[in-house]
């Protein structure tokens, strides 16, 4: 990759974490081998194992789940309730 690929790459991860919560942008690594996986497949004519297509629901399923449990975070630091409150 070129420097100035690079560079641009930082700056446009720089400008993601300033909109997105870092839990979420940290996500991103672990979806980057699914990709490769289905472009693998796509356009190479990989085979899908049963082993590699688990593994991608689990990582998906956790990326789902990072970004619910970020959400409710972000609600309840907006409505902090005391545990007096109804």
């Amino acid at each position: 990759m070129g420097g100035e690929s690079k560079d641009a790459l930082i700056l446009a991860r720089q400008g993601v974490m300033e909109r997105v919560p870092a839990p979420l942008v940290a996500t991103y690594t672990f979806v980057n081998p699914i990709i490769a996986v289905v472009l693998g497949s796509a356009l190479l004519g990989e085979q899908l194992t049963t082993r590699a297509m688990s593994g991608s629901v689990l990582v998906i399923g956790s990326v789902i789940a990072v970004w619910c449990f970020d959400r409710a975070a972000k609600t309840l630091r907006q409505s902090p309730r005391t545990l007096g409150d109804t």
